[in-house]
């Protein structure tokens, strides 16, 4: 299973992206960080997150930012990442989407863990993950 993060500003909805984790991963607004985001006056730290395996899952881990990572509007300093889950850091909105790739052999698209059939060539998704318990989707 592979894990995308996608993010967003959260005044500038054209200040945006998305990256496929590779673990250990750290993000923050310094240069030598995976993912490299944001300034100090977004409420970003230099090392402001880590994504590790534990265990095998995927979890999120506070690296004594100043600003924190929000969950529904709770701190949190650690967790595990869900499918579907939404999380701030500074005035980015960050979406977790859990993905499989499809083995069709001329699709090979990533699809959703969740989805039962690929989008693309409809190819029924055998590795799909139906019982997900997303957590942390909230009103921010």
């Amino acid at each position: 299973m592979t894990i995308r993060l996608s993010w967003q500003h959260i005044h500038n909805e054209h200040e945006s992206g998305e990256t496929f984790v590779d673990f250990p991963m750290n993000i923050g607004r310094a240069e030598d960080n995976d993912l490299v985001i944001g300034t100090i006056n977004d409420g970003i730290s230099r090392l402001h997150v880590h994504i590790k395996m534990e265990d095998g899952a995927p979890v999120l881990q506070d690296c004594g930012s100043t600003n924190g990572i929000y969950v529904n509007r709770v701190r949190v300093y650690r967790m595990p990442l869900t499918d579907g889950m939404t999380f701030l850091m500074g005035i980015y909105r960050f979406q977790v989407s859990m993905m499989v790739q499809c083995q069709k052999e001329r699709c090979q698209k990533m699809v959703s863990s969740c989805a039962k059939t690929c989008p693309w060539c409809g190819q029924f998704m055998a590795d799909a993950v139906t019982s997900f318990a997303p957590v942390g989707i909230g009103d921010w």
